[in-house]
């Protein structure tokens, strides 16, 4: 929307119309909410489980919204965050996570960037908490360095395959974001 006074509404609707024919969206290593969905509910070049790709468009959209809100609501200013560099860093941290779950085109090989990120959670987390943040952030990061097969969309017609090795980069992004939303709401 920030976009729409400077540029128009021809280059959205263009970029709109250039996402649209692109059919590698939903290949396996595509982390985002969008190729989750799809390959799971249909919409894209696979096979879907469930044949209901207007489900998928509904979830997608439903998963970005409540991420835009927390993120708004996490970077809200008040007097807990006043002059906290801390805080700025863990909400860029979840502002990376989160553009990665949203944006249709969110690659794993963005996946370093979250990962160092990561630092922001140790540097900020109590002591007490500090163990449970561990634990959680090492999963995300195993997830996230698993080696799988790079599946193409058309290819994905192995169901547990759509839950498991197919998803594993997007559940590594939603632990991360969890986690560093976690570390921002204890500050």
């Amino acid at each position: 929307m920030l976009t729409l006074p400077p540029v128009g509404t021809r280059s959205n609707v263009e970029y709109a119309d250039a996402l649209r024919s692109v059919t590698w969206l939903d290949n396996s290593w595509n982390p985002s909410f969008r190729s989750f969905f799809t390959r799971i509910f249909g919409g894209s070049e696979n096979a879907a489980a469930v044949n209901m790709p207007t489900l998928a468009v509904v979830l997608v959209t439903a998963y970005s919204i409540t991420t835009l809100v927390v993120i708004i609501r996490l970077a809200r200013p008040g007097p807990r965050n006043e002059g906290s560099s801390d805080r700025f860093d863990l909400g860029y941290g979840l502002t990376i996570a989160s553009m990665l779950l949203l944006s249709p085109l969110g690659w794993m090989y963005y996946f370093p960037v979250p990962v160092l990120l990561g630092h922001s959670v140790w540097a900020t987390a109590g002591k007490r908490r500090m163990c449970r943040h561990a634990v959680v952030l090492a999963i995300a990061r195993v997830l996230s360095s698993i080696t799988t097969d790079m599946v193409k969309a058309a290819d994905t017609n192995e169901p547990a395959a759509r839950f498991t090795s197919n998803s594993v980069y997007l559940y590594a992004l939603v632990i991360f974001a969890g986690v560093v939303a976690r570390a921002c709401c204890m500050r």
